[in-house]
C-alpha cells in the first residue's frame, strides 16, 4: 500500500510493521495504486558547450544518427538542444545534446554513458578508429571482469566502451588517474 503526503508532495511505502501513515492537521493521506512500471529510458541528456560540435562527434565518430526533426528551438529560432540516436536490434537509444556551458564544464572528466561492444577485439578496432579521427583515447584497460576503452568527447566527458567478453573476476585491474578515476 502506498500513501501520498499531499502537503509535502512525496510518496512513501507504508504502513509496515504496525506503522501508520503520516497524519497531522495539515496533511491528508490517500490510498493510491502503485504506478505503472517504467518500460524504458526515454532519452538521456548531455550538456554541451557547442551543440553542433558535440552532435557531430556522437554522429560521425560514435555512429549515432542525427534527428533534425527533434531539434529544440526558442521562439526566436535559436537552437538550444539537438537529438541523436543509436539504433540497435530495432530499438532506439536517444541522446539529447543540450546547450549548457556551465554544466558541460562541471561534467568534464565524468563518464555518464558506458557503451557496450561484444568482444575485446572490438575495443582494439575502436582504439584505432579514435586514433585515425584525432580523438584522444586511452589504451584498452583490464577491468574487474572485462576490458574497457575510454575517449574524450568535445566537451571533455569521458566516453567509455566496455566489452561483453569477460575474463576471470580480478582485483588486479588497471588503474589510471585520468581515464579510470
Amino acid at each position: 500500500m502506498y500513501y501520498v503526503n499531499t502537503s509535502m508532495k512525496y510518496c512513501f511505502e507504508g504502513p509496515t510493521r504496525g506503522e501508520k501513515p503520516l497524519t497531522s492537521t495539515s496533511t491528508h493521506s490517500i490510498e493510491m495504486e502503485r504506478p505503472t512500471p517504467f518500460t524504458k529510458i526515454n532519452h538521456i541528456k548531455l550538456a554541451a558547450k557547442d551543440i553542433r560540435r558535440t552532435q557531430s562527434f556522437y554522429a560521425e565518430i560514435l555512429g549515432c544518427i542525427y534527428i533534425p526533426e527533434y531539434d529544440h528551438k526558442t521562439a526566436e529560432d535559436e537552437l538550444f538542444a539537438s537529438m541523436v540516436k543509436l539504433q540497435h536490434e530495432g530499438k532506439d537509444f536517444i541522446i539529447e545534446i543540450r546547450h549548457n556551458e556551465q554544466q558541460a564544464k562541471v561534467q568534464e572528466g565524468w563518464d555518464p554513458i558506458t557503451w557496450g561492444v561484444p568482444a575485446h577485439k572490438d575495443l582494439d578496432i575502436w582504439e584505432a578508429w579514435f586514433g585515425e579521427h584525432g580523438v584522444k583515447s586511452s589504451q584498452v584497460f583490464t577491468a574487474i571482469k572485462g576490458w574497457v576503452l575510454c575517449a574524450l568527447d568535445p566537451d571533455g566527458k569521458i566516453v567509455r566502451i566496455y566489452c561483453d567478453e569477460e575474463h576471470e573476476w580480478t582485483t588486479n585491474f588497471d588503474h589510471d588517474e585520468f581515464w579510470l578515476a
